[in-house]
């Protein structure tokens, strides 16, 4: 007797659309580092012209733009995903997202309790 393989979750079973999986998936990443670029590009631009002539050396100049560039961007782009997460989360099917999450998560267990079975069953 061979065991029976565990199905995977399907996004329709949680009235989910793969738009809607990808957005919500998009949102939970996080912080992507693109304001914190755009932040210290835009220091070392502002710096440039501070700087240029008043005799502070040039790689001073440029760490002095990058730091608070970096501070200045990492608060504004956390701030920018918390807003993100949490109107996700006021979302009608976001409960539906983190149920498939939790799905996908057991099925995964479930499919390398699976394959341990189907070993076992092979020695």
């Amino acid at each position: 007797m061979t065991p029976i393989p565990p199905n995977p979750p399907a996004v329709e079973q949680f009235g989910l659309t793969l738009e809607r999986m990808n957005y919500f998936d998009k949102v939970n990443q996080g912080k992507n580092g693109s304001i914190i670029l755009l932040s210290i590009i835009a220091n070392i631009i502002i710096s440039l012209f501070l700087f240029l002539n008043t005799g502070i050396p040039f790689l001073l100049g440029i760490f002095l733009a990058i730091c608070p560039g970096y501070v200045i961007g990492g608060k504004i782009e956390d701030k920018i995903v918390t807003r993100r997460m949490a109107k996700a989360k006021r979302l009608a099917d976001y409960a539906n997202y983190l149920n498939f999450k939790k799905a996908l998560t057991d099925y995964k267990e479930s499919l390398k309790a699976y394959k341990e079975l189907v070993d076992c069953f092979a020695n």
